[in-house]
């Protein structure tokens, strides 16, 4: 009698079983790693561009030429200032975050304190703050809580913290934290 040769059925079975199980180790194995590369990937842009706010943010503290207005100890923090643009027209800035966007907004200022005239433009820094502190130092580098517009003049240089957040919650809060001195030429009008 001669044998047939081949494989059975459950031969067939159990190797499509391996196979199928080889594949689903491998295609989770590929798929964590795809998902792991794109949460870094999140990850440094939010980084990123929390750096770059921040920069932007502290150079523009470095070119205060008046202080008109700083809210402190709150994470909506508040800054507002006059800075000479290059033309040498004065220009009034705002930072301030409103509860979802860090904000810059800049234009012409009138005669009241911290109000613009009209046409003045509202940029947004940052869709991911979650935070922005700041913090008034005075010239031992002391706090100045919650400063008067009489007290502007004794700022010597303002804190910045700025938490950012995936808006998805898929990169925990990071926090970044700098400080500036300012040459204040005079506060308020």
């Amino acid at each position: 009698m001669r044998q047939k040769s081949g494989y059975t059925t459950i031969e067939l079975l159990i190797s499509l079983t391996i196979l199928l199980l080889i594949v689903a180790m491998v295609g989770t194995f590929l798929w964590a790693s795809q998902r792991e590369w794109e949460l870094t990937d999140r990850q440094v842009e939010i980084l990123h561009n929390a750096r770059i706010v921040l920069e932007i943010v502290l150079r523009d503290v470095r070119r205060i030429q008046r202080l008109e207005r700083i809210d402190t100890d709150t994470d909506m923090g508040r800054l507002c200032y006059v800075v000479i643009r290059e033309d040498g027209i004065e220009e009034l800035r705002e930072v301030r975050y409103d509860g979802q966007n860090l904000l810059l907004q800049s234009g012409l200022p009138t005669q009241r304190l911290c109000t613009f005239a009209p046409g003045s433009e509202v940029d947004i820094l940052s869709a991911q703050v979650i935070s922005f502190r700041l913090t008034a130092l005075d010239e031992e580098n002391s706090p100045i809580r919650d400063p008067s517009p009489g007290q502007l003049d004794k700022i010597r240089s303002v804190r910045i913290q700025i938490t950012v957040q995936d808006p998805e919650g898929m990169v925990p809060a990071v926090t970044f934290a700098s400080q500036a001195a300012v040459r204040i030429y005079g506060s308020g009008r």
